[in-house]
């Protein structure tokens, strides 16, 4: 994994987390239980985010999706009138693969779901 890629989406992570605080609305917050409250549902939406459309890239990245891909792509031509891309199935399963990144958001958006637990032990805790 490139170090770059959990970067971003670490960044992206906290920039959701100050955005959802945002939402909640900081004037709110009156105690320590409602920050740790607020503090816990930010990153419990950080770490969703993360975490779900990550493993949908990674799946992806795994080829699942090959055969909806190609069926799309089958019928988008045919209603456009040009001729189709790959011939047959085969032909599109054995193109040239890219190498993606999905699973660098994974990891991150577990860190931000593991900080929501944590967080929401302390929230019942006080």
């Amino acid at each position: 994994m490139k170090r770059g890629s959990w970067i971003a989406a670490s960044v992206s992570g906290a920039v959701i987390m100050a955005l959802a605080l945002l939402w909640q609305g900081l004037e709110n917050a009156k105690t320590a239980a409602d920050w740790l409250r607020m503090l816990s549902n930010s990153a419990l939406l950080a770490g969703v985010i993360l975490a779900g459309i990550g493993a949908l890239a990674w799946v992806s990245d795994e080829h699942f999706f090959d055969g909806i891909r190609y069926a799309a792509s089958s019928l988008f031509s045919h209603l456009r009138g040009k001729p189709k891309r790959y011939a047959t199935y085969y032909d599109y399963i054995h193109r040239e693969k890219e190498k993606g990144g999905g699973f660098s958001m994974v990891v991150p958006g577990l860190i931000f779901l593991g900080i929501a637990i944590l967080l929401t032990g302390l929230y019942y805790a006080v």
